[in-house]
């Protein structure tokens, strides 16, 4: 068996396990693995992803050390929630 071969089978595992398709927000390279194979941290280990677009982009800027300007407003994407009334 090949480690092209390898790699297809362990991918193949995750998919039938139920892991959902991500995207590493560094090289956009697409996996079922619970971690890039491609990207680690700064420890060495494969820097993990989510399936959460924004949580994984956010993710890898801090492990990146890039300054957040605003982190609410990058995980609430603008959302502002309409103020209670209050009741009489």
């Amino acid at each position: 068996m090949t480690d092209e071969e390898i790699a297809l089978e362990y991918e193949a595992h995750f998919a039938f396990e139920g892991e959902p398709l991500k995207t590493c927000p560094k090289c956009k390279t697409q996996t079922h693995e619970k971690g890039c194979p491609i990207c680690t941290t700064e420890d060495g280990s494969a820097m993990p992803l989510t399936g959460d677009n924004t949580i994984d982009s956010v993710v890898s800027m801090i492990g990146n050390n890039e300054h957040i300007e605003d982190l609410e407003a990058l995980l609430r994407g603008g959302f502002e929630p309409i103020p209670r009334r209050e009741s009489h």
